[in-house]
């Protein structure tokens, strides 16, 4: 009898579990292309903006662009203070390509840097979940959405512009929890952010250059 009674729980709490409707918070990795839409909303543009990456074939030297430019190489000597071990010439593109594309989709490009950092650290790599590239875009969720190949994701510029449509996007759904919407509402992810993007702030502060926000 008392086994009887055990399993009729388990199935009860079971079912009740399955009843439950499902919650668009702490998914895994990069997956809120649903959100973008849903019953009561109101239509919305599915991205923001079409800005295509910018740069010239051949015109690849972003160390120089970077070096040569105070604003620049300050964002970089702000991420070098972070983790020493940053990849200079990764981290240099990334930097480049955020304060060229950023301005564009209506970001604050100090922002784009600190949800750079936290993602990869300007690594590029394929994370954990499916993530790829120096913005750890989800080529599941977003490759054929946004018509993106694996190679792209690689490709810095490509990252970077793909990650500023998301933000944009997720700005226009979500308001000021749009940064939370980019790492699928993980837990703590929206803090990391903030307080990187702080110390951003406090090393050019420190270095005289004004943040642009």
């Amino acid at each position: 009898m008392e086994k009887i009674f055990k399993y009729s729980f388990i199935l009860f709490l079971t079912v009740l579990f399955l009843a439950l409707p499902e919650r668009d918070v702490n998914l895994p990795g990069h997956t809120m292309s649903s959100l973008f839409s849903g019953p009561g909303l109101d239509p919305a543009p599915r991205v923001y903006g079409l800005t295509p990456p910018k740069t010239v074939p051949g015109n690849r030297d972003f160390s120089g662009k970077v070096d040569n430019s105070p604003e620049l190489i300050a964002r970089f000597k702000a991420l070098k203070a972070l983790d020493d071990g940053i990849n200079e010439k990764i981290a240099k593109e990334a930097i480049y390509h955020i304060f060229n594309l950023a301005p564009d989709y209506d970001l604050d490009p100090d922002l784009v840097l600190a949800v750079g950092f936290v993602e990869s650290r300007f690594t590029n790599l394929i994370g954990p979940t499916g993530d790829y590239g120096v913005m750890q875009i989800n080529y599941e969720v977003w490759g054929e959405e946004l018509g993106l190949s694996k190679k792209d994701l690689f490709d810095i510029e490509h990252s970077v512009a793909t990650a500023c449509r998301i933000l944009s996007s997720y700005r226009l759904r979500w308001s000021e929890r749009y940064i939370a919407a980019y790492n699928g509402f993980g837990r703590g992810y929206e803090g990391r952010v903030q307080r990187t993007l702080f110390r951003i702030r406090g090393y050019l502060e420190a270095d005289g250059i004004s943040s642009l926000s």
